[in-house]
C-alpha cells in the first residue's frame, strides 16, 4: 500500500498494529495484511510489530534476504529496534499496568498495591510490575 506525503507516493520503513489474536481468524487477517500490504513489493516497509497486550503476544515482521516477509514470535519483555530504530526500546512493563488497571477498574476493586521492598536496595516499590521495572533498571 502506497501512501502519499506532500503529494509524493511515501512507505514508512516501520508499522505496528495493535489486536486481540485470541481468534485464529483475527490473527490470519492481520497476518496476511502485514505480508500482503505492508509488506507488498515496492513499499519501503523495514520492520513491523503486531503486538496483542492482552494475550501477551508479540509477533516481529521482517524481510529475508530474498524481501520476502517472515514473522516470528517474540517473548513478552521488550522490544528493541534493532538497526532499523537504534537505539529505541518498547518497555512492555507499561501495557501490563494499564491492562492490570483496566481489569481492577472492570472488576470495581478498590483495594490499593502494597509497597514491597527490593531485596537489593531495599526501596519502596509499590506492584509487580514496578518492582521488575525497578530490579532490570538499578541492578542488572
Amino acid at each position: 500500500q502506497l501512501w502519499s506525503f506532500n503529494g509524493q507516493p511515501f512507505t514508512p520503513f516501520f508499522v505496528v498494529e495493535v489486536a486481540n489474536l485470541k481468534k485464529k481468524e483475527v490473527d490470519k487477517e492481520i497476518d496476511t495484511k502485514f505480508k500482503k500490504e505492508y509488506f507488498a513489493i515496492g513499499t519501503s516497509v523495514e520492520l513491523g510489530w503486531l503486538i496483542d497486550p492482552l494475550n501477551r503476544i508479540i509477533q516481529v515482521y521482517k524481510r529475508n534476504k530474498n524481501g520476502e516477509p517472515y514473522r516470528r514470535k517474540r517473548p513478552w519483555v521488550y522490544l528493541e529496534g534493532g538497526k532499523h530504530l537504534p537505539g529505541f526500546t518498547l518497555e512492555l512493563w507499561p501495557i501490563d499496568d494499564i491492562i492490570a488497571q483496566e481489569i481492577n477498574y472492570e472488576d470495581d476493586s478498590s483495594e490499593e498495591e502494597d509497597e514491597e521492598e527490593c531485596p537489593y536496595c531495599n526501596a519502596s516499590i509499590k506492584g509487580a510490575s514496578q518492582m521488575v521495572k525497578h530490579i532490570q533498571n538499578k541492578h542488572n
